[in-house]
């Protein structure tokens, strides 16, 4: 009986530690600080979203356009109400080349080979004919851009180079209007080949005048680069 009095004690002891180590336990984890997740404010405390360039590639290109050209908010220049509005617009109908031969598009250049802007200059690039190039001279880094007669919804980007003078490390920049700086909308990486290259810009850049792409190496050893056509394409949000 003895024996079995001890038994009984000793289970009714290891009932109460269990009850005090279940007790003890919950009261810690009432004590532990919540872990707050991204979409927790209760601190006032919201973690920041940095922006990340968007890299576009050919492949990249082709399946934007499958799908339709990409979605989400417009990049680049802010856009106006109305610019907003036509945007929208645009966004129903197709996508149009907004450099085209005598339609008021400006060219220039970082630099041109030889300084001979009629063989080499950058308005060779947006003049359609696939014989005449931008050449630029050696050294690095190295940039074209184009103006538009208006202001435009920018979706994609095309250009071909000649292999072996192929731009590198590139970046899509734009701005709205004469004077307004120039904004980062995309980062691109032309493959070293001859013909056309197309690179999606998404989000859309909304408000479009000027764009410039830069190039900070070329495949080229002595980095020039030889760009036979500059292609723009999107949308106008005025008559141009």
């Amino acid at each position: 009986m003895l024996l079995t009095h001890c038994h009984t004690q000793l289970s009714v002891s290891l009932v109460v530690v269990v009850v005090v180590v279940v007790v003890h336990t919950k009261d810690l984890a009432r004590q532990q600080p919540k872990e707050m997740d991204a979409s927790d404010t209760t601190t006032g405390v919201v973690p920041p979203t940095l922006p990340i360039a968007a890299v576009a590639t050919p492949a990249a290109a082709a399946a934007a356009a499958a799908g339709g050209g990409g979605g989400g908010a417009a990049a680049g220049p802010a856009a106006t109400t109305t610019e907003a509005a036509s945007a929208a617009a645009g966004a129903t109908t197709p996508a149009v080349s907004l450099v085209r031969p005598g339609g008021g598009v400006k060219a220039r250049a970082s630099s041109t080979l030889q300084r001979n802007t009629k063989l080499y200059g950058a308005a060779n690039a947006v003049d359609g004919d696939r014989d005449t190039c931008w050449n630029s001279d050696p050294g690095r880094p190295q940039w074209i851009e184009v103006t538009l007669p208006a202001a435009a919804t920018v979706t994609r980007l095309v250009l071909s180079f000649q292999g072996g003078f192929v731009g590198v490390g590139g970046q899509v920049a734009v701005s709205a209007g004469a004077g307004a700086p120039l904004v980062p909308v995309a980062a691109i990486e032309p493959d070293d080949a001859g013909g056309e290259q197309a690179f999606a810009i998404v989000p859309p850049a909304v408000g479009v005048t000027t764009l410039r792409v830069s190039f900070a190496n070329s495949t080229d050893f002595y980095g020039r680069v030889t760009l036979y056509s500059l292609d723009v394409i999107g949308h106008w949000l005025a008559s141009p």
